[in-house]
């Protein structure tokens, strides 16, 4: 999740704040306690970089666990809850960017707790735009099909690579970079007048289904 506060000076420090679902969120403590960086615009970022592992998806419903389904709910919505009430309390006008998934549209076979947790992200994006309007933008970034540390076990499956960009009318996978503009645009300025929105980065996947 990210999260501008245009009232911020320059040179304001962001903070970076890892979030493990099994350990007591203290956002007043983690604000001071985690590595901070200098960001040289007028931005404020807080960015949740603990993502679930790839063993915890690909579980078929009936045999989910109560921990695995408390990690990848507690990671994915919980911590994004909680990080955005922390910002909110700290300032009074601001922009928040939520990561959603094609997970918050569709329903992906053995990816139940990773998909209730997007869809939940989705949904509690539109329920704090609506609250805190009109200071407080919310919004989600719908990422598609990125190679990251979560997926790499499919990347590595030849096989699964071409069914899928057989689904993807750019017939490719999304590169980090494509992230870039998308985000930026949700936390300026440049999309002042859009709040509880998902805007989905996916190469034409889900218009394509």
């Amino acid at each position: 999740m990210l999260a501008h506060d245009p009232a911020e000076p320059a040179e304001r420090r962001a903070v970076d704040l890892p979030l493990r679902a099994r350990r007591k969120i203290e956002l007043k403590d983690a604000r001071i306690q985690r590595r901070r960086i200098v960001h040289r615009l007028q931005v404020a970022v807080v960015i949740d970089d603990d993502p679930v592992t790839g063993d915890e998806i690909g579980v078929v419903a009936r045999k989910v666990t109560e921990a695995q389904w408390d990690a990848i709910v507690g990671t994915n919505l919980r911590a994004a809850f909680f990080v955005a009430q922390g910002f909110a309390r700290q300032t009074e006008r601001g922009a928040i960017v939520n990561l959603g998934s094609l997970t918050s549209a569709v329903g992906i076979p053995t990816a139940t707790p990773y998909t209730a947790s997007k869809s939940g992200v989705l949904g509690m994006t539109r329920a704090l735009a609506a609250e805190w309007a009109p200071n407080i933008r919310v919004n989600a970034l719908g990422p598609g099909y990125f190679r990251t540390a979560m997926t790499e076990a499919f990347y590595r499956d030849d096989g699964w690579q071409a069914a899928m960009l057989q689904k993807i009318p750019m017939a490719r996978f999304g590169d980090l970079d494509d992230l870039i503009g998308a985000t930026v645009f949700l936390a300026s300025d440049a999309s002042a007048y859009v709040t509880g929105q998902i805007l989905y980065v996916d190469g034409g996947t889900l218009a394509s289904l």
